[in-house]
């Protein structure tokens, strides 16, 4: 994610680009032998805090103006997705 950094700061690239991007590029590495996790309470909020993290960082929001998470997921207008298709990958395999 941080190796794209000029990727998001980029403001040729709308937002809605950038958040398709997230999903083709992260999404994938994330969830990359999801199927051996074991989804405890703790590594599921990790999942939701780095999506919304990875939301954050595209959309260029600072941590310093205290923006909820359901506001960031409201701009992006998706709901948490990253969590779900880690339990659509443990369960399809």
């Amino acid at each position: 994610m941080a190796k794209l950094n000029t990727l998001w700061r980029s403001r040729a690239i709308s937002n809605p680009l950038k958040e398709r991007l997230i999903e083709a590029l992260i999404w994938p590495i994330v969830t990359n032998g999801a199927d051996t996790w074991t989804l405890n309470k703790e590594l599921t909020g990790n999942i939701e805090a780095f999506e919304i993290q990875c939301y954050r960082r595209s959309m260029k929001v600072p941590y310093k103006e205290h923006v909820t998470n359901e506001t960031i997921l409201e701009r992006v207008k998706r709901g948490r997705g990253l969590l779900a298709s880690v339990k659509y990958y443990k369960d399809y395999l």
